[in-house]
This record gives structure tokens, sequence and C-alpha cells, in this order.
């Protein structure tokens, strides 16, 4: 089944999905938390994720900000959803 076909919530997450405006709301699949994708940045640590490009996303029910590289946020450890 292509990506066309497939559920709004189980197609694969792009880079350009995550600064879209109307695709900004993922829900992690191990916890079922709810997020809000903020915008992309930059890391800079001393390592191997050193000026990675990483998202920022707000825990809707924590108000908490989080931030991880997005090889990890599109890996499959979120799915977008439409509230």
């Amino acid at each position: 089944m292509s990506d066309e076909q497939k559920p709004e919530s189980a197609r694969s997450i792009t880079r350009s999905m995550l600064i879209d405006p109307d695709t900004r709301i993922y829900r992690h699949e191990a916890r079922g938390t709810l997020y809000e994708v903020q915008g992309l940045a930059r890391l800079q640590i001393e390592g191997e994720h050193d000026m990675a490009e990483c998202v920022v996303y707000l825990d809707l029910d924590f108000g908490r900000m989080w931030v991880r590289p997005v090889s990890e946020f599109i890996d499959g450890r979120f799915e977008q959803v439409t509230i």
C-alpha cells in the first residue's frame, strides 16, 4: 500500500510535514501523548549530534517543551494525527 493509500495517521512523517502549520500535532507511539511541533532548530553540542537539525515540540498535557533530532522524530516513534 502506498503512502497515499494509507490512513492519515499511518503515513510516514516527512521533514516538510514538520514545518507545515496544518500537520503540527503528533502522538508518541509508545506513550500516546500528544505533542505540537513548534519548529525546527539546530543543536549545538559537543559530540555526534553537534549541529543536528532538531524538532522542538510541546507536550499538550503538561506544557513541557522537548527537543529531539529530526531523524528520531520521523523514524516511527511518532504519528501525525488530526484533532
